[in-house]
Order: C-alpha cells, then sequence, then structure tokens
C-alpha cells in the first residue's frame, strides 16, 4: 500500500476490501474505494488539513530570505502580509485565492532594515500574526 505522505495511522476502518477509511497524524482523514492508495480526495496532496494553521517562519531569525508555511481548509481568499514593529503593512505577499492543502511562500527582505517583523495570514474567519526577526 502507497500512502503519498509519511504520517502514522492513529485508526483504520476496513468497510470492505475496497473501501477503507484512516485517521492519521495532524487529523488527517484518508480515503480508497479501490483498495489502493488512501487519499484525502481534495487536493494533490493527499491530505486535507483539519484547519487553518499559520506556521513559524524558517530560518528564523533570517537574512534576507525566510520561508513561510501555511495549511488552509477550504477554497478560499488567501492574504499575508508583512508590517514593521510599529504596526504599519510594508509588503503583502500573497492576496489571490488558493486551493485546501499546505502552501509556502517566500519573503526576500533585502530591501528592509533588521529589525522584528510580524506576519498575518487571513483566509475567510481565520486570522493569525507572528512573529520574525531579520538580521543583516
Amino acid at each position: 500500500q502507497y500512502v503519498p505522505v509519511e504520517l502514522n495511522y492513529t485508526c483504520v476502518f476496513p468497510l470492505s476490501a475496497s473501501d477503507v477509511w484512516a485517521a492519521g497524524d495532524y487529523e488527517t482523514v484518508l480515503h480508497t474505494t479501490d483498495g489502493g492508495t488512501l487519499v484525502g480526495g481534495l487536493n494533490n496532496q493527499g491530505i486535507l488539513p483539519a484547519g487553518f494553521s499559520l506556521s513559524q517562519n524558517f530560518p528564523n531569525p533570517f537574512n534576507p530570505v525566510t520561508k513561510i508555511k501555511y495549511q488552509i481548509r477550504n477554497n478560499s481568499l488567501v492574504s499575508i502580509k508583512i508590517f514593521d514593529i510599529l504596526g504599519k503593512e510594508i509588503t503583502v505577499l500573497i492576496n489571490e485565492k488558493k486551493d485546501p492543502g499546505t502552501h509556502e511562500v517566500n519573503w526576500d527582505a533585502s530591501g528592509y532594515p533588521s529589525g522584528i517583523y510580524f506576519y498575518r495570514l487571513e483566509s475567510g474567519e481565520f486570522t493569525e500574526t507572528k512573529k520574525m526577526v531579520l538580521v543583516k
């Protein structure tokens, strides 16, 4: 059995030889109707996130590029904005409709001074903000 992601199963429910449901890490639910690959059925990664989340940027501190990873539960408008320490919006990284799944975006802060910055994900009613540090 090939599974497109690496995770531990917490429950497996075989309804028949071909119809199997499985639950695993990260609140993942996978399904097969042909006894083959377990898939989430709603995105190419085979996983449908249980909700929305914003990960800590990596690396942090960074110089001058960092990666921001996020998950969205459904097809929705996604906005990721960067703010300075005073709360002033300095750039918009993403402002577009995205499919469900895990996504990432890079921020190149070459044109900005060292300091503390904040990044905020907004999608539907979900909003989360995290802090990052640029060190030159």
